[in-house]
């Protein structure tokens, strides 16, 4: 399969819709009456199959759209308006569970974020966040070819040096990726901020899709193109 605008469109919907179902495969179902925070939870859509999987009997969310909470508070969410670059307005030891789908890479302020996550999690409480990975397959080669890394774009009109040019760049304003990590860095981040690093696990592997797609990023999470991590408070 080539490198081009249609076959990346195709490969990046397979790969997100992948990354949300191994998201939910690394939470825990065995308690019940949990307090769950989904920070950036969007309409709130995925924070509802988050908490059904983790049986939450409380769903918070943090949002800073105003459209997507309103959404979100349609669907019976909890919804705090407030930037992820800030201090959360949670008290310490507050959720059992802090989940975050795809927001950290849009974050001015990422340290805020893992520190204030370590927080407000109860003691022995948990955390699942994804993000694109920097060291992922395609972005390996992209710049041994002198391309632009899918990651960060220089542009937040237009994608510019990849096989994507020309095609509309919906980076923009607060949906722009500022920060990128590579796995050591995301593992790295969440232990110093005491979070321990329980699982890090890939999902999506261009150019393939499907089952080659899961295949690859199953044996090589580390080339994959995006990183799913969980990590727990550590005591």
């Amino acid at each position: 399969m080539m490198f081009d605008l249609k076959s990346m469109k195709k490969i990046e919907v397979d790969a997100f819709k992948n990354c949300q179902l191994k998201f939910l495969s690394l939470l825990e179902s065995g308690k019940n009456n949990l307090r769950l925070l989904d920070v950036g939870c969007g309409d709130g859509s995925f924070s509802i199959r988050v908490a059904k999987k983790c049986n939450a009997k409380e769903i918070c969310g943090l949002e800073i759209n105003k459209e997507s909470i309103k959404k979100a508070k349609k669907r019976g969410i909890k919804i705090y308006k407030s930037d992820a670059n800030e201090k959360f307005p949670f008290k310490n030891n507050f959720f059992d569970v802090v989940v975050s789908n795809q927001l950290v890479e849009h974050l001015l302020n990422p340290d805020n974020f893992f520190e204030e996550t370590y927080r407000i999690l109860k003691p022995n409480g948990y955390c699942i966040i994804s993000t694109p990975n920097l060291c992922s397959l395609h972005n390996r080669i992209f710049v041994l070819l002198g391309w632009q890394i899918t990651n960060i774009s220089p542009s937040t009109k237009i994608i510019f040096g990849n096989p994507r040019r020309g095609d509309l760049n919906n980076m923009w304003g607060p949906y722009r990726h500022l920060t990128v990590f590579s796995p050591s860095a995301l593992k790295e981040m969440c232990e110093f901020y005491g979070l321990g690093v329980e699982k890090i696990v890939g999902s999506g592997f261009h150019p393939f899709r499907s089952s080659m797609s899961n295949f690859l990023s199953t044996i090589f999470p580390k080339l994959s193109v995006f990183l799913i991590v969980k990590a727990r408070k550590l005591k």
